[in-house]
């Protein structure tokens, strides 16, 4: 079974050391075995765990919803895991449809913003900016 140093994880990974000491802090990532000489020595495997982690963060999954996807990965399990992954699933996209609505909402008040005319603001020195009006408003 080939070990790995954490120098070996991180180039691997596309990590930096202080991610992966983060992901071991909460529990996501094993605390490495240490060799003869004292140096860690990671399984193979780390590296897998670290790139599933970074691309669930990306997603916008939560560190617990990915302590959940990494038990399940590793569970022999699956009648009650399929329900919990479904749960999960479904909840992702509503968190996705929530913060679509939150960009349109965004993008809508930022294309009014700029194509409005000086003369249609109600121009204050400290609030020339017709986006910054628009957003301290809630227009849009």
């Amino acid at each position: 079974m080939k070990r790995l140093t954490t120098g070996q994880v991180t180039k691997a990974s596309g990590v930096h050391i202080e991610t992966v000491r983060y992901y071991q802090k909460h529990g996501l990532v094993a605390e490495p075995r240490r060799n003869d000489s004292g140096y860690r020595m990671f399984e193979a495997e780390a590296v897998e765990t670290i790139r599933l982690i970074k691309n669930a963060q990306e997603l916008g999954f939560s560190l617990k919803e990915i302590k959940l996807l990494l038990a399940v990965r590793d569970s022999a399990e699956t009648g009650p895991v399929i329900e919990e992954m479904r749960q999960l699933g479904q909840e992702r996209i509503q968190a996705i449809d929530a913060k679509i609505n939150q960009l349109e909402r965004l993008k809508k008040l930022i294309v009014e913003a700029t194509i409005r005319t000086e003369t249609a603001w109600p121009l204050q020195t400290d609030r020339a900016c017709p986006i910054i009006h628009a957003i301290e408003k809630g227009e849009g």
